[in-house]
């Protein structure tokens, strides 16, 4: 898989870039750790996790190929980490320092292009995560999100789709099962749509 950021760097920009093959759980920064580069995901899965006070898990991020992590913060006032930085699955990342993204994004227009049109992404997708979140039910949750994807989405697992909802998995299974009876979705496989 081509990763078109990648691709639009030159001969010489691509010497600046560091390659990283990453084990499945391992940890490539910590919460708290001062964000000094950028990461693209070139194969693999990153989450971003946090913990909540009695251990449990949080992904409230997840990176596929193409994408970037530390983006939004390398610039920031504040730096730090917001959670681990861990690998889903098998990965590989490329990583970028500040100082070589500062002359790359000075001297590459269309490197520069590519990575306003990664961060644009990055937020609009943010605002539309936080307009489902705004809902209080899990049903209107739901339902919003599926308006968002052209009423059908095709899930890889309910936990999945319960992480992206900030739902538990009981109770996306529940609401699921309720807006069945209700007639208002339909369910074959792991395809979810509006009725």
């Amino acid at each position: 898989m081509e990763i078109k950021l990648l691709s639009c760097l030159s001969k010489e920009q691509r010497k600046l870039v560091k390659g990283l093959s990453i084990k499945k759980g391992y940890s490539l920064f910590k919460e708290g750790d001062t964000c000094d580069s950028i990461g693209i995901v070139v194969s693999g899965e990153i989450d971003i996790v946090s913990y909540s006070i009695e251990g449990k898990e949080i992904v409230y991020n997840s990176i596929t190929p193409g994408n970037l992590f530390g983006a939004n913060l390398v610039f920031s006032s504040e730096k730090e980490y917001k959670g681990d930085v861990v690998a889903k699955e098998k990965s590989t990342v490329a990583i970028i320092k500040k100082a070589d993204l500062i002359n790359i994004l000075q001297t590459n227009q269309d490197f520069l292009l590519e990575y306003l049109n990664k961060q644009s992404d990055f937020s609009k997708a943010l605002n539309s995560k936080i307009k489902v979140l705004s809902y209080e039910s899990s049903e209107d949750r739901l339902l919003v999100y599926l308006g968002m994807n052209d009423n059908q989405i095709t899930i890889k697992s309910v936990t999945d789709l319960a992480a992206t909802l900030c739902m538990t998995r009981e109770s996306l299974s529940r609401c699921l099962s309720r807006l069945e009876k209700k007639h208002l979705i339909k369910r074959k496989g792991n395809v979810i749509k509006r009725a």
